[in-house]
């Protein structure tokens, strides 16, 4: 038996005969050929869609010079994740974007032997979701009594499975429709596999967001949500092209979300010789599920003091000074931590301010005893008498008359 090989380069091949068709819904598991020479093949799923065919899936395989000894077949099973899809009435090919590879025999007159096999040049690979008219195109050659070097092995698909480990999420009262709610992490291991899904969700307030997202799904919030404490067990199923289905339950909570600051600080600082009734923070903190009414307080002092209150004036919770506030680096505390809190009907909201008391360091002018200055006056007495006497001498000796005659008188 003689092998021949067609060495056209960038053609497709589809294998139409009745004995290559799929007959039930399966997986693509295996392909065994025997290729000439060393390249790389594509294999395809085809699906007939009408006067066209569908790419399904594509996988591909390099042929290396061992593989194209010629004598021995290359058998490659797809490893999970890379089998393809394949139902009842779907066709398989291949193609190269090179030489063809896979050597082929003549059969003639055999009742065995493919008469139908088709042939296409193709000016790229074909991809998942292309077409092509595999009956109609003008460039398609019929091939007549050639057996290809080829068989594929399909098996039972796998039913589609969810991955993860949180199954129930809180959300907000106030979210807004869209709103990210839980992951539903659902997948399938087969390539060309989609997935069809279904909600059982009575209330309505969820929805799974594939229509905007199919690579991410999840639930997400679908209408305005009820202010008040409710518990929701939604439903999700999921079916594959083989009609194998998974059902998986959510619940998610929704509640009254309490209100929200918006500039309270950590830390705040204060000099110890501050007095009198002050502002020190004006707190700005809003609800965001529509009329809820708020009520701020000072829950805690640390160390206890009367020095803080919270008042509401001008229409917003302010933090002030008391009247009889008072500070002392040393003696009293350096620090103070104050808890606000803020509540509507529902929940509250809790935060904490740092009080930082910095220390105030009074520098006083010396000024010296009186003694001192009267001392002072004391010690200059004999010293301005000894600079009297100095500067007459000096005086007499540089000023006085030279002719002047000196007696100079000894006693005995």
């Amino acid at each position: 038996m003689t092998a021949y090989n067609d060495s056209t380069a960038g053609v497709g091949f589809l294998l139409t005969n009745t004995w290559w068709e799929i007959i039930c819904c399966e997986v693509l598991e295996a392909i065994e050929f025997m290729p000439l020479h060393e390249g790389t093949v594509t294999f395809i799923v085809w699906r007939a869609s009408g006067s066209t065919y569908i790419v399904v899936a594509t996988a591909s395989y390099v042929v290396t010079a061992s593989d194209a000894n010629g004598t021995v077949a290359v058998n490659y099973t797809f490893p999970i994740g890379q089998r393809m899809i394949t139902k009842t009435g779907d066709n398989v090919g291949w193609y190269t974007s090179g030489p063809n590879l896979i050597p082929f025999i003549t059969c003639t007159g055999e009742e065995t032997c493919p008469n139908a096999t088709k042939k296409a040049p193709f000016a790229s690979e074909p991809t998942a979701g292309d077409s092509f008219a595999w009956n109609t195109n003008g460039g398609v050659e019929t091939l007549t009594d050639r057996a290809y070097a080829i068989k594929f092995y399909t098996n039972q698909n796998t039913a589609p499975y969810v991955n993860q480990t949180d199954y129930s999420a809180f959300v907000k009262d106030h979210e807004p429709v869209g709103t990210f709610a839980i992951d539903y992490a659902i997948f399938t291991d087969e390539v060309g596999d989609p997935l069809t899904h279904s909600i059982s969700h009575p209330e309505d307030y969820f929805e799974l967001n594939s229509t905007f997202d199919p690579t991410r799904l999840f639930l997400q919030v679908k209408r305005a949500l009820p202010k008040d404490y409710n518990v929701y067990s939604i439903r999700l199923t999921s079916t594959d092209t083989c009609s194998q289905s998974i059902t998986t339950t959510y619940t998610l909570t929704t509640y009254n979300a309490p209100p929200v600051y918006l500039n309270l600080p950590t830390e705040l600082t204060i000099a110890e010789d501050v007095s009198g009734a002050k502002l020190i923070w004006q707190v700005d903190v809003y609800d965001p599920s529509n009329n809820d009414s708020i009520c701020c307080t000072l829950a805690k002092v640390e160390p206890a003091t009367f020095n803080f209150e919270m008042k509401f004036t001008n229409n917003s919770f302010n933090i002030f000074l008391t009247a009889s506030a008072a500070f002392d680096y040393k003696e009293i505390s350096d620090f103070y931590k104050l808890r606000v809190c803020c509540s509507d009907d529902t929940g509250t909201s809790m935060s904490f301010i740092d009080i930082d008391i910095t220390n105030i360091v009074i520098k006083e002018a010396y000024l010296p005893p009186t003694w001192f200055f009267l001392a002072m006056m004391c010690s200059l007495i004999p010293i301005m008498i000894t600079f009297i006497i100095a500067c007459t001498i000096l005086f007499a000796t540089m000023f006085c008359d030279p002719e002047l005659n000196y007696v100079i008188v000894y006693e005995d």
